[in-house]
Parts: C-alpha cells; structure tokens; sequence
C-alpha cells in the first residue's frame, strides 16, 4: 500500500547540451503533480499521465525517493524520479536545471529529496550514501575534527 496517492513526478531528461533538466509545471515543487487512483498499479498509471500532459513517450522510472515531499498545505507527495528518454521530445529551455531546484530551495526535507535526485542522475546513488542538511553546529564540529587532524 502506498504512503501516499500523491505523486510529484521528477521528470529528468538531458537537454541538447547534456544538461540535466526537470520539469516544470505551475507547481510548487519541480516536476509534476498527480493523484493516483489507489486501486490501479501506480506504475503504469505514472507513466500514461505523464504521456498524456507531456505528449510523448520513452518515460523509465528510476526510483522512489525519500524523504516524502510536503507542499506548503501540509499534503505528503511520494517523489518518484523519472528520466525521459525520447529523441523526438525537444527539452524546453524553460525547464529547470539540478542547480536552480538546489540554489533555491530552503533547507529542508524536500531539498534532501532533491540532493537524491541530483546524486541518481550524477551516476552517484548507493544506498550506502546518504544526503543530510547541515547545521552550525554540525559544521563546527566536522571543522574542530579535520582541523586537528
């Protein structure tokens, strides 16, 4: 069972340069928002929404991320992150960049999500890996640690 009938699809792609971008809707949060219907695999559903809204194919998900994405109204998103993989789909400019999502978000649960998506299309995900915000008390100690080593 799902923790969550909401999805925000994080549509990733490369651009004509190799830039990796994310979709953008008038969403909230980058990617795409869809409800699913809790008694239909959400797979499938996932991938024939964003056939429909896109107008294209070649979508392949990648994964789940967590932590669950909450919206400014408090709504929990399952974040799943989808490449799309079509040369006939041109990648609009419009589209954010892995840079603009993590420049502008606060820190947070959601920027962690993001980081994760970063790392997935860097080629750096393991599960042996983790993203964590940082606070100043954090960093001092890392700092008081490598300085004395």
């Amino acid at each position: 069972m799902l923790k969550s009938n909401l999805i925000q699809a994080v549509v990733v792609a490369r651009d004509v340069n190799g830039v990796i971008r994310v979709a953008k809707s008038d969403d909230e949060l980058p990617g795409i928002a869809i409800q699913l219907d809790g008694t239909l695999a959400p797979a499938k559903q996932i991938i024939s929404k964003l056939e429909t809204l896109l107008g294209t194919s070649g979508f392949e998900i990648i994964n789940f991320l967590e932590p669950l994405l909450t919206k400014e109204n408090g709504d929990k998103y399952l974040c799943y992150l989808i490449e799309l993989k079509s040369s006939e789909f041109e990648i609009p400019k419009s589209w954010y960049t892995i840079a603009d999502i993590l420049r502008n978000f606060r820190q947070g649960k959601n920027r962690v999500t993001y980081n994760k998506v970063m790392q997935y299309m860097a080629g750096m995900a393991n599960p042996n890996f983790k993203v964590v915000e940082s606070d100043a008390e954090l960093n001092k100690k890392i700092t008081d640690h490598l300085d004395k080593n």
